[in-house]
């Protein structure tokens, strides 16, 4: 009896180890904003574009804010609602100039901030599951409003917002009609604990919190909405060389799954990193901004050092031009 008792401690000790460790990473790396940081300057506006405000509730009642982008002068019908939906860090803003592509040739674009990021409500982050329903919420606005509901929807995800937008084809009640993922990583327990042997054995501890938090959310990932969403078309990009979520399980584990589903493409750009849309000047340049501000924790620099993000986000002609072909088949 003795030994069962003690079993069952180590068991307990076990499960509030795993607990705690989870709770304190999370904390660290999600319990603030996502409001960017102050050292950075973002063009916000482009003088051939016009933008009309919207706003939305969420699953959590806060409200989120963003902005529908149009061709000023623009007389044709346009060819689909293409929604941004952005990564760690900030808001939809460092997208200004995918928005200015795609707006510019026919698309109506929404960019919009997700919960605790920037221009929307939110005391937290919470997790990256709820980027997940951020995206569904934002899927219901569009369809409840008389002017856009017809319309046809693809959407340009990076990052965290490469995995909502992979992660949300598993929603049987979603129809999209191109979804194009820069970057993505597949789902977050798996994101979030790493590859290590000690930080894995915390995985399920991780997808009963989201459980208890996001509800059947927490168990979605881009390869399952993958096989579950035949009707929607996939084309997925990384750099070879992203050092923030790691190639080999992401870009590399989806080359194989798209042999097997058609419905998904896969393209590794070679010396690119976490941003491959970009030119690799601006990849550089990108890479050199995390290095020194970091992505979910704050970095430390002089208080008077300032970067423009327009230097970061010049745009690779060529990986546009097979995004747009992809979205116009």
């Amino acid at each position: 009896m003795i030994f069962l008792y003690i079993g069952l401690g180590l068991l307990l000790l076990y499960i509030v180890f795993c607990a705690a460790s989870t709770h304190i990473a999370y904390k660290t790396h999600f319990y603030h904003r996502g409001d960017g940081n102050l050292h950075v300057i973002y063009s916000y506006t482009y003088p051939d574009l016009e933008r009309e405000k919207i706003s939305f509730k969420n699953s959590k009642g806060a409200t989120l804010y963003g902005f529908i982008y149009r061709k000023k002068e623009y007389n044709k019908p346009y060819k689909s609602i293409l929604i941004i939906q952005h990564g760690l860090g900030g808001g939809h803003a460092y997208l200004m100039p995918t928005i200015q592509y795609f707006a510019s040739r026919g698309y109506l674009v929404i960019g919009y901030d997700q919960y605790a990021c920037c221009t929307s409500e939110g005391k937290n982050m919470i997790g990256l599951c709820q980027g997940v329903l951020d995206l569904k919420s934002l899927y219901c606005y569009i369809k409840n409003r008389e002017d856009l509901a017809n319309y046809k929807i693809d959407i340009f995800g990076h990052s965290w917002g490469g995995y909502a937008a992979g992660s949300i084809l598993c929603d049987r009640d979603v129809e999209l009609n191109h979804v194009f993922i820069a970057s993505g990583f597949n789902n977050e327990p798996s994101t979030f604990v790493g590859s290590s042997r000690f930080t894995y054995s915390f995985l399920w501890m991780v997808y009963l919190r989201n459980f208890l938090r996001f509800g059947k959310v927490a168990f979605y990932s881009i390869e399952k909405g993958v096989k579950k969403n035949r009707n929607s078309r996939i084309f997925y990009i990384q750099g070879s060389h992203d050092n923030v979520i790691k190639p080999k399980y992401a870009g590399y584990k989806f080359e194989k799954l798209a042999n097997k589903y058609k419905n998904l493409d896969v393209l590794m750009v070679e010396n690119k990193g976490h941003a491959p849309y970009v030119s690799r000047k601006s990849q550089k340049a990108q890479d050199e901004l995390i290095a020194q501000l970091g992505i979910t924790v704050a970095g430390h620099v002089p208080y008077d050092k300032v970067f423009y993000y327009d230097d970061c986000s010049e745009i690779d002609d060529n990986i546009y031009s097979q995004i747009l072909s992809f979205y116009e088949k």
